[in-house]
Order: C-alpha cells, then structure tokens, then sequence
C-alpha cells in the first residue's frame, strides 16, 4: 500500500524583497495559486496544505478549498528558515490525527514547477529504498567555484576558491554542477522530526531551467511573468 503523502506550503505574509510576494497577481493570478495549483494536479499528493502566519492568505488557500494551519509569526521573519515552519505544520497535522508519511515541501516561490516534477520526485523516494529524501536541482550552466571571484573594499578582484593543478579554463570543459532550486524537497515524515528538509541519502530531482525559477527579486517576479503568458512552460 502506497503511503499517504501530504504537500507542505509554507506561505509567509511578509516578504524583503517583493512587498505581499505570495499573493501578488503574477500573469492574473496569485503567486500561491501556481504552487497549489500544481499540487492539485499531482496524482501522488494524497492532501495539500498552506502553511501560514497571515489572514489573507490563509483565507485566500481556504476559498481555494485547501486546508490552512495557522504557524506563529515568529516563525515567519524575514531571517527565519523554512524547516521550522515544515516541524511545525507536520506537529500540527498529527495533533489533529492525520498522519503524513511521506511529505512533499513545496514553496510558493516556484511557480513553474509542473505536476509531473512533484510525481516524479516522489516517485524517486519511493522507488530508492536506500533513499530518505529528495531535493530538486538545476544545472547550474556556466557557473563553477573556480569561476566565481571575490571583489575587495579597493575593488580589486581576486578568485574566491582555489583551484589544484590545471582546471579547464573553457566553461565547456568544467564539470556541470547544480543548484538547488527550491521548488521541491520530498521527505520520510520520520527525517524531517529528525534531521530536517532532507536527509543522509539524498537524491537530486533534476528540473530544467525553464521551470526552475525561484522568485526573490522584481527581475525574477518579471521574468516568470514572461514564461507564463509566453506559455512556453
């Protein structure tokens, strides 16, 4: 028998960035609308629910008809991490007698992420047995350490890391690494009370850029206006 899965959205009511991010009209609809959205839509989700401190979203996800818990708002400033809000949500739930096995973390920042990439990570849990965790990545195209540099209060650049022996100096020679993109982290219940978002066995769910933009700035929020209407995504 399949676990039972729930999704996680942790939603805050603030934002550094963008002013009231989550709830901004991205292409006509709400940034969280995207992520619950393609929550409905996974056929591996068994229960979908917003994580908030913050009454309008949390009345928006509920005229959504998606089941809302209230977290502190202490958990929601613009330095705290989002692992405590995951504790709390999934503390919550048990206490109100629903056990999650699995839980997918799904932040409202990411909304081009597809149902099939929600599938798809859960699948690679359930189908690993050595695995405890997930967490999606994206190639991080011409970027390496031995590229980045550092810039000095006199504005002289020097590298930030450095490289042993002779490093391929063409971007087509380095290795291809990856960069965790935020759009999916998918864990046993049991990692998260122990460890965390992911755990000693993590497994990558590789996401293509185009679905891997993460929402932090205007620029970000502008460009993933633009994929949407595009309809490319």
């Amino acid at each position: 028998m399949r676990p039972f899965i729930v999704s996680i959205i942790p939603v805050r009511g603030g934002s550094k960035g963008i002013n009231r991010k989550n709830i901004r009209l991205l292409a006509g609809k709400p940034l969280l609308w995207y992520t619950i959205e393609s929550a409905r839509q996974s056929s591996m989700l068994d229960m979908i629910v917003v994580s908030t401190d913050d009454d309008e979203i949390a009345h928006y996800a509920l005229s959504e008809g998606i089941r809302v818990i209230r977290h502190p708002a202490r958990l929601s400033k613009d330095d705290s991490p989002t692992y405590p809000v995951v504790k709390w949500a999934l503390n919550r739930m048990r206490s109100q007698g629903i056990e999650p096995q699995i839980c997918a973390v799904l932040r409202a920042t990411s909304p081009l992420r597809a149902p099939k990439d929600i599938d798809e990570a859960i699948n690679l849990l359930l189908h690993n047995k050595q695995a405890d965790s997930v967490v999606s990545v994206v190639p991080a195209e011409g970027i390496h350490p031995i590229r980045l540099k550092r810039v000095l209060p006199d504005k002289r650049i020097v590298d930030a890391y450095e490289a042993e022996g002779n490093y391929p100096k063409r971007r087509q020679e380095l290795e291809l690494l990856y960069l965790r993109n935020g759009a999916i982290y998918v864990a046993w219940a049991t990692v998260i009370d122990e460890m965390g978002m992911w755990g000693t066995h993590c497994l990558a769910y590789v996401m293509p850029e185009e679905r891997s933009i993460n929402i932090n700035t205007e620029f970000q929020f502008k460009v993933a206006e633009l994929i949407v209407k595009d309809g490319s995504c």
